[in-house]
């Protein structure tokens, strides 16, 4: 049985979707309503749930918002996000911090039907790779420990622009930070925080190239909170600072010119 936490400030709509919709018919069980984003993010924190269904316009913290924390601290769980709103720059946004659909009020439960039975299909597929190498003695041998790296690695470059921790991609994997750092070391030759680093910087060379944004706006952008510690990673890198970077960049471009 799966678990599902239901928010949206109008107290008929969550509990008509809690009480009408057969959650047992898709293998799920209601472990809590909320009225805004704030609320949610306490149950979300307290049970940890599968799914989060939330309208989108709430007081105090609304769905996009509720989204963006929950994946910085729990990015196992997945978002259905519901509005009254036909608008796609919602739902571009939703998508964007990674939730997995899209429905507009009122719900229609056949809609709702193929996005449950969507994610359910995801959170197997991630829990059987895992149980598929913990029970698998020899790592070295078996290719589902290379697909959990590969799951591990995609997921970084998705999220290149949130911080992303050691315990956050084992968490949303379904194993312990301690396993999946053996065994991402073992197949990439590198501890996953490097890993991280250098898709960061790789993305931060782009920005220096093909924007007009300050080095200071890039490190945030990439994710990183203190730009100290951006342009020390960039370097150890690079070999030279983000400024001095740009600098060649705008160098040669200036003798091509020439």
């Amino acid at each position: 049985m799966y678990t599902i936490i239901i928010v949206d400030d109008e107290e008929y709509a969550r509990n008509g979707l809690k009480n009408t919709v057969n959650w047992n018919k898709y293998s799920f069980k209601v472990v809590g309503v909320a009225e805004n984003g704030k609320v949610a993010f306490d149950l979300i924190s307290k049970f940890k749930p599968n799914v989060v269904l939330t309208d989108i316009m709430m007081p105090k913290m609304n769905g996009i918002e509720l989204l963006k924390q929950t994946n910085a601290r729990f990015p196992q769980i997945k978002f259905i996000m519901i509005s009254a709103y036909d608008e796609f720059k919602f739902a571009q946004e939703a998508m964007k911090y990674g939730a997995r659909g899209y429905l507009l009020k009122p719900l229609d439960e056949q809609e709702l039907s193929e996005l449950l039975n969507k994610v359910v299909q995801e959170i197997q597929n991630g829990q059987n790779i895992t149980s598929a190498i913990c029970n698998n003695p020899d790592i070295e041998d078996t290719s589902k420990t290379e697909e959990i790296i590969a799951l591990a690695q995609k997921y970084v470059n998705e999220n290149y622009d949130k911080k992303i921790a050691l315990k956050d991609i084992a968490e949303y994997l379904y194993i312990s930070p301690a396993y999946f750092s053996v065994i991402f070391k073992k197949l990439t030759g590198q501890n996953f925080v490097d890993y991280v680093n250098e898709v960061k910087i790789e993305k931060a060379k782009e920005l220096l190239e093909n924007s007009m944004y300050k080095v200071k706006e890039i490190a945030y952008r990439i994710g990183f909170e203190d730009y100290t510690y951006f342009c020390k990673v960039f370097k150890k890198i690079e070999g030279i600072t983000p400024l001095e970077y740009r600098s060649n960049i705008i160098r040669r471009m200036n003798e091509e010119y020439v």
